[in-house]
């Protein structure tokens, strides 16, 4: 009987079938199938059939043969290679691709290799034939230790190798190679009996395919990494066997690199667990001593290798490893490598493909001297000066090849250098990968390191696709703190920003947006960091820019409590563009008046004077236009009289509070009903009209009750004042006329209306004015730096004659309240006196009263009341009979005005020479300053 692939269902109803079949056959039957198929078998290998077709009786025969293959050991080898030479026939009946020798041919239309579909029952047989004895595992050998896989893995591999050798390509890729074997039935139905093998022996087999593949090396790699992709762990224990020494040629290593790249394609995770034990085995020294170069090769040869390895690479490369490795590479060169150069260039190139942040950290370790390691809870690393010296050269090397792809690929178009890329673009979160090696550099403090690092970060930088828009420079000055090797690094990367061709006019507003939409800690590290930039003359321009162009923003800060010191302290070290537009001009010094109150209230003195400083720095700049210069002094002057800021100058109580109106009408109207019906303390004006006061005012600003303020010390309210008329005189040091702008506020701030301010003094002093005086008395009591500011007008002469209305009205109030006086000294009323006092020393001051009058001022403590009133009677005389208008000043070369040489009526101040007079004994020693000077003869 016949057996035929049409009546055969699995492989274990034809074992069955052949069962039956060898206990049914006896001796002579056996030999008359063998003379059969031995004639059959002889003639077909002699080549009388050229045909690729089967004909009837070698397809019987091969089907009779499959019968002896089980029946007839002894008859298995030729049985096997008359089915090889049929298979063949079948597998090498090629259609569209030639030969590789002489005798191939191309009659077919089809690409690849074909079988004749008539013909498919002979492969189908031959392959259940066959699996089914493999996985039978049937035969044994004498010994014991032989199967059916090692038999037909041996003819599968000897048979693929002739087909490969007779028709294989050289000129293709593995991949490539794989899938045209693998189109062809016949060859995959051989290369599965193969795997089906290797799957069931391993250790016999795989030695096996990788030996002959070797041996008719390099046609078969293609199955040595078809079988790798199914099976690669005995593969790649072969390829990786630490204790083979394999050749480190360029074509066997080749090879090697083609075959595990395309494992490592298909198995990453198996074949990075191999190169990994190689690599530990090869430190521990237990391969042979060429593995080292041999692993080294292969991961340079291929990145699909080198990717498996890579997140391993800084774990195995630790500093103690570098250690153990440094005497087995000492011996690489001239065994393995010509010179430490080629060396040297492969291990730069792998560096390129592979390094990551720790790798450059364990070569910045090379840069540190012994005595100077990283301290703050850092690792003390120790390596050999050999391997120093070593990771030295290499970080230079590599740094050398960065430069020089960073420069041929710069520009839009360009490719990227993939390790500068990864080193700047942001991880899960926010840090970025660098910033270890940027943390442990800085705490190092060796300049060969930071100047390493910031290469690495400028490169890093400059590689990246929108480089001004990178987090890299925001991310710096947010994380680090301020030191000067921060500084140097953040230095070089701003220059590398601002020389970038795609930066734009103004390269660092947006990494500068970036920094001011952060908040807490990080803003303020990030501020310091900034007002350090800005020491660099050649970076100061640029971050005025960025500075500009941010300013609301900036502003916004100005008042907050953590970062409105910081914030202060970085516009007044900038220097700002002129000009500034009204809008950023309005907005900042609103907020830094709004600061400066804020730090004259301050206890800490020094805290005060150093920001104070940088307000009045800050403020010169803006008020630079006239715009600027006539809002900020309106601004500060203003605030002075503000009652939440008054106290910080002196004043007492809060006058006007209209935050608690509202508060106080609806819950206690009867109180405020009852106050509005006392009366304030009147003065009576002999010869003139009496005026009395309300004290109550019903209306909707009112409030019932004075809120005391923060009493300051004399000594504090006295540096308020010094430091505020300070900035005020920095912010006006551009434009003489300010002194007429603060004299011009000052009535506007003070006086309760317009009539009468102008700059003749009447007779009837306050016949009309009487109230308004008050008005003005009562606001310098109430606000001492009304007199401060006065008496910075009194001193920028003539500006104190458009204060007129103010000196006049305290004039007369000062009379009126001495004349109603029932003391008998002056010094018993103090406070009067010693605003009297002041009042004669601001007209003295702004050449109000002539040279020889200088010495009022120090004759009022010395009188009784009545003789107080004599005096300011003769000096209101003087004002009016010498009206202070500003053309009597004469302008001098120095641009100071001048009014010395004026010489009045020698009979004016007649009263106070006779009270000098009377007062011989206490002010005698005045009287020869008190006499009219004659004018120098001509």
């Amino acid at each position: 009987m016949i057996v035929t692939a049409n009546n055969i269902l699995t492989p274990e109803l034809h074992l069955h079938e052949m069962k039956r079949i060898e206990a049914g056959n006896d001796p002579d039957v056996l030999l008359k199938q063998l003379d059969e198929f031995l004639y059959v078998a002889s003639t077909a290998l002699a080549g009388s059939n050229p045909s690729p077709n089967l004909t009837g009786e070698e397809l019987n025969t091969a089907l009779s043969a499959l019968q002896l293959l089980h029946t007839l050991p002894a008859a298995r080898p030729a049985v096997l290679s008359f089915l090889g030479h049929l298979l063949g026939k079948q597998a090498l009946h090629k259609r569209g691709i030639p030969r590789s020798g002489p005798s191939s041919s191309s009659n077919g239309k089809e690409n690849g290799l074909s079988s004749s579909g008539t013909h498919a029952e002979l492969v189908l047989e031959v392959e259940i034939v066959l699996r089914g004895l493999v996985e039978s595992e049937q035969m044994v050998n004498e010994e014991g230790g032989g199967l059916w896989c090692e038999l037909i893995c041996g003819w599968g591999v000897e048979l693929l190798s002739l087909w490969a050798v007779e028709y294989g390509r050289v000129n293709l890729i593995i991949e490539e190679v794989v899938g045209m074997w693998m189109s062809c039935s016949v060859v995959r139905t051989v290369v599965d009996l193969v795997t089906l093998c290797v799957s069931r022996e391993p250790q016999g087999t795989v030695a096996h395919v990788l030996n002959t593949a070797i041996v008719h090396a390099p046609v078969l790699d293609w199955l040595v990494a078809h079988i790798g992709a199914t099976h690669p762990a005995p593969v790649l224990s072969y390829l990786l066997d630490p204790a083979v020494q394999v050749s480190l040629d360029s074509e066997p290593l080749d090879r090697t690199t083609a075959i595990l790249t395309h494992l490592a394609l298909q198995h990453s995770s198996a074949v990075g667990q191999a190169l990994t034990a190689l690599l530990e085995k090869t430190v521990q020294g237990q391969c042979w001593p060429g593995a080292g170069p041999q692993l080294l090769l292969l991961l340079t040869r291929s990145g699909p290798l080198l990717d498996t390895l890579t997140s391993a690479l800084p774990s195995l490369l630790a500093p103690n490893t570098l250690n153990k490795l440094a005497s087995q590479v000492a011996t690489w060169v001239p065994t393995f490598f010509r010179s430490w150069s080629d060396l040297k260039q492969i291990c730069v190139q792998l560096l390129l493909d592979c390094a990551g942040p720790s790798m450059l950290l364990t070569l910045l370790y090379g840069l540190v001297p012994a005595h100077n390691e990283p301290k703050d809870n850092l690792p003390r690393v120790n390596l050999l000066p050999v391997v120093k010296t070593s990771l030295a050269t290499l970080l230079h090397s590599l740094l050398g090849e960065l430069c020089k792809l960073a420069y041929t690929r710069r520009g839009n178009n360009k490719p990227r250098v993939a390790l500068l890329v990864s080193l700047a673009q942001p991880t899960s979160g926010a840090a970025l990968p660098l910033t270890n090696v940027l943390q442990w550099a800085l705490q190092c403090g060796t300049p060969v390191v930071i100047r390493s690092v910031t290469q690495l970060v400028v490169m890093s930088c400059s590689q990246q696709h929108q480089p001004s828009e990178g987090a890299l420079w925001p991310y710096l000055l947010l994380t680090f703190p301020p030191s000067p090797e921060l500084l140097h690094i953040v230095a070089r990367l701003t220059l590398a920003l601002i020389r970038e061709p795609q930066a734009g006019s103004n390269p660092l507003e947006r990494p500068l947006s970036i920094v001011l939409s952060k908040s807490g800690p990080s803003l303020l590290n990030a501020l310091a960091n900034v007002h350090l930039l800005s020491s660099g003359h050649t970076l100061k321009s640029p971050l005025s820019d960025a500075v500009m162009s941010l300013l609301p923003q900036l502003a916004q800060f100005i008042n907050l409590p953590e970062i409105g010191d910081s914030v202060v302290k970085l516009l007044s070290k900038i220097t700002l563009s002129q000009p500034i537009s009204l809008r950023n001009t309005s907005c900042l010094a609103n907020a830094i008046t709004c600061y400066l109150m804020a730090t004259l209230d301050m206890q800490d003195v020094t805290r005060k004077v150093a920001c104070a400083g940088h307000c009045g720095r800050l403020l010169s700049q803006l008020s630079s236009s006239s715009c600027g210069h006539g809002l900020i002094t309106r601004l500060i002057v203003e605030a002075v009289f503000r009652p939440e800021w008054a106290h910080i100058f002196g004043a007492s109580t809060y006058v006007g509070s209209s935050h608690c109106t509202k508060k106080t009408k609806v819950s206690e109207p009867k109180r405020l009903l009852q106050a509005n019906y006392t009366f304030d303390s009147w003065v009576k004006i002999p010869l003139s009209h009496t005026t009395v006061f309300h004290a109550g005012t019903i209306n909707g600003n009112h409030t019932d009750s004075k809120v005391d303020s923060k009493i300051l010390s004399q000594e504090a309210v006295t540096l308020n004042c010094q430091l505020l008329l300070n900035i005020l005189c920095s912010a006006s040091k551009h434009h003489d006329h300010a002194p007429l702008t603060v004299a011009l506020l000052l009535v506007e701030i003070i006086s309760p209306d317009i009539m009468y301010n102008g700059f003749p003094w009447p007779d009837e002093n306050i016949k009309f004015t009487i109230e308004r005086d008050l008005t003005i008395k009562k606001t310098f009591e109430d606000f001492p730096i009304a007199w401060e500011l006065l008496e910075f007008v009194a001193s920028n002469r003539p500006a104190l004659c458009y204060c007129s209305v103010l000196v006049r009205a305290l004039t007369a109030s000062y009379i009126a309240l001495w004349s109603t006086s029932a003391l008998s000294r002056s010094t018993e009323s103090p406070k009067q006196l010693r605003a009297t006092e002041r009042l004669l020393e601001i007209a003295v001051i702004g050449q109000f009263l002539p040279k020889n009058m200088h010495v009022l001022p120090q004759m009022i403590r010395h009188l009784a009341p009545h003789e107080v009133v004599a005096v300011l009677q003769d000096v209101w005389n003087y004002m009016r009979d010498n009206t202070p208008s500003p053309d009597r000043w004469t302008l001098l070369p120095n641009r100071q005005h001048d009014r010395s040489n004026h010489h009045s009526d020698p009979r004016a101040f007649d009263t106070c020479r006779r009270l000098v007079h009377f007062h011989v004994e206490t002010l005698g020693h005045l009287l020869p300053s008190m006499l009219q000077q004659r004018p120098a003869a001509s």
